[in-house]
């Protein structure tokens, strides 16, 4: 965990980026966590309309509309989500690339003489690429994960709290 520290300085650089990455998650969260209460409204209404033999399909199309218009809604903000985060990650990737060859570029040629090409090939493709692919979802992911188990379980007690506990 100790050397991912060293990517901090990276990460401040794109910090707007990933600030808009995760205030689109938070959005990509509310919208997608309240589409159940529409359709659990939707079948109370359509409940209803069974029991007194009179069924009102301008109510169930409504709530279908905004079932379709949350989800919209959200996939926006998850595409948001994406482009910020995963470009931020990208960047971060292109800057270690350039802070590599910028380092080897100052070494000695003893160093070149002991160290294997292969091994400067392969951390200069393979090992960035890796801290990008652990960057990007490596934030995207988890923090999408809380905030879904925050805003479930806060509409969850908010909804009853007793069946929540239980």
């Amino acid at each position: 965990m100790k050397p991912l520290l060293r990517l901090i300085p990276y990460l401040k650089r794109y910090r707007k980026l990933l600030i808009l990455g995760i205030f689109a998650v938070v959005g990509s969260n509310l919208f997608t966590v309240a589409q159940p209460l529409f359709v659990g409204r939707a079948i109370d209404v359509l409940k209803t309309g069974l029991e007194a033999k009179s069924l009102d399909s301008s109510d169930l199309l409504m709530y279908a509309g905004l079932v379709v218009g949350f989800s919209l809604v959200a996939g926006v903000f998850s595409f948001l989500t994406r482009q910020s985060i995963i470009v931020a990650s990208r960047h971060i990737e292109y800057d270690l690339r350039n802070d590599f060859l910028s380092h080897i570029q100052k070494l000695p040629l003893s160093f070149f003489q002991h160290t294997p090409t292969g091994d400067l090939m392969a951390h200069a493709t393979n090992d960035i690429s890796a801290v990008r692919s652990v960057l990007g979802p490596g934030i995207m992911y988890p923090m999408d994960t809380l905030m879904t188990f925050s805003m479930v379980l806060g509409m969850m007690l908010t909804l009853d709290w007793q069946l929540t506990l239980l």
